[in-house]
Order: structure tokens, then C-alpha cells, then sequence
């Protein structure tokens, strides 16, 4: 008999649970998400410009594209879209389940380091590109919802 639970064979039905609860969590990462910028229009704007950043260069650029976008959080601090948004939200989400990113070490942040850790996988890095890009296609349908968003 087999102890080590990362031993036993991976079956069907154990990957689609897998599948189920990592949507689950997209979809309340984009809801949470949603709620943070809904009432800000540069950052509805900014995510939307951001959801493209993604789709033409990838997760670096998406990453390096939040960080470049500041807000004034408190008279003497400013934080970007993916430090007080993106990446704080999903980090916390994470948290909160047993699944987590590839490459991504319980209690480190997703920040630089992780993004160049992450760029040495190609298979992971596509798959967290997947994450990111549902989160946001998420996001802007809960936008949308919410009014935040002129819809189609």
C-alpha cells in the first residue's frame, strides 16, 4: 500500500474534481476582482487594457503593465493595479483553497521573481496565462453585470 498520498495515480475523476474547484476559484477571484475596480473607471479601463497586454505579450507584460499603473491609495502612498488589485486578489484566493499556481511556493508573493521563475516553464507558464486571461474574461462579464462596464 502506497503512504505518500502524491504517490497514488491520478485518475479521471480526481482531475475533473481538480478542474471544477480551480473554476470555482477563477470565478470568485473575478468576482472579487469586479468588486474592487467597479467603482473606479480608470482601473475598470486600465484591466480591460490589461486583458489585452496579456493576449498580445504574455503573463511578464501583463505583470509588468499592472505595475506601471499607479493609484493614490493614502495622501503619501501610491500602489499599482497588481500590487492593490490583481495580484492581492488572487494571491488571497489561492490562500484559501489546496490548489495553487506552478511555481509558486506557499506564503511567497507573485511578484518579478515568481514571473522569471515561472518564464523557465513554458507549460506552466501557458497554463497560468489560461488562469489569468479566464480571471479577466471573468472579470469583465461581472463588470458588465454590475454596470461598470457599456456592454455589446
Amino acid at each position: 500500500m502506497i503512504q505518500d498520498q502524491k504517490q497514488l495515480p491520478k485518475t479521471d475523476a480526481d482531475n475533473k474534481a481538480k478542474a471544477v474547484r480551480l473554476d470555482a476559484v477563477i470565478q470568485q477571484i473575478s468576482f472579487e476582482l469586479a468588486k474592487a475596480v467597479s467603482k473606479d473607471k480608470k482601473k475598470v479601463n486600465d484591466l480591460e487594457k490589461a486583458t489585452g497586454v496579456l493576449a498580445q505579450d504574455g503573463v511578464y507584460a501583463f505583470y509588468v503593465f499592472c505595475e506601471s499603473k499607479k493609484y493614490t491609495v493614502s495622501k503619501e502612498k501610491k500602489e499599482s493595479l497588481w500590487k492593490e488589485v490583481i495580484g492581492k486578489t488572487i494571491q488571497e484566493e489561492f490562500q484559501n483553497t489546496t490548489l495553487s499556481l506552478p511555481q509558486l511556493e506557499i506564503g511567497s508573493e507573485i511578484n518579478e521573481s515568481y514571473f522569471k521563475k515561472l518564464a523557465n516553464n513554458l507549460y506552466d507558464m501557458l497554463f497560468v496565462k489560461d488562469i489569468f486571461d479566464k480571471i479577466l474574461v471573468y472579470t469583465r462579464y461581472h463588470l458588465k453585470a454590475m454596470g461598470a462596464v457599456e456592454g455589446e
